[in-house]
């Protein structure tokens, strides 16, 4: 399996408004916060519970690129200030045999 972008969490003042215009811009679907989401965005980790899965979409305002990769918008409150370093989050999709393959760096999570 190819290594691929899944998803970019970006801080917003408005997270709606931000997906909406940044999805029209685009001219690609986008979806508000807490929005039902087509069976076909959901997450492509099996084990996320229905529950867990209303939670993901109650903090995100999503834009869909393409079929495999998401801009997430969410609450810029969520991000510290106080911190030196803004938080970015970007996230790669990898088989289990990949993930098991890449080399220990000693980052633990």
């Amino acid at each position: 399996m190819a290594i691929q972008l899944d998803h970019v969490l970006v801080p917003s003042i408005d997270k709606n408004h931000a997906a909406k215009l940044l999805g029209e811009i685009l001219g690609v679907r986008w979806e508000p916060c807490g929005e039902e989401p087509a069976p076909s965005a959901r997450p492509r980790v099996p084990a996320v519970s229905d529950f867990d899965w209303r939670q993901y979409r109650a903090q995100r305002a999503s834009v869909y690129v393409n079929d495999s990769l998401t801009i997430d918008f969410v609450d810029a409150r969520l991000f510290r200030a106080d911190q030196p370093i803004p938080i970015n989050h970007y996230c790669l999709l990898v088989s289990d045999a990949d993930f098991d393959a890449l080399p220990d760096i000693g980052i633990r999570m």
